[in-house]
């Protein structure tokens, strides 16, 4: 991705390139997978329950979470 590729937004916002975030989830399954090792990530960094989706579907065994609201979500 490029800044000519999109648009520049008047306000904060975030851009996640969905491709490389697979991309990025496969390697991490498979990297546990060689190890022995389930996944579970914490979903603060994303606080998305669509990206918590796509990680179970991707491998993990499931998520954690830091607080009971997010884990209410």
């Amino acid at each position: 991705m490029t800044p000519e590729t999109y648009p520049i937004p008047e306000t904060p916002y975030v851009l996640i390139d969905s491709q490389r975030m697979q991309h990025n989830l496969e390697d991490m399954n498979t990297i546990c997978d060689q190890f022995g090792l389930s996944m579970r990530p914490n979903v603060s960094w994303h606080q998305s329950i669509a990206i918590a989706q796509q990680q179970i579907e991707t491998g993990a065994i499931g998520i954690s979470c830091l607080t009971v609201a997010e884990a209410r979500r």
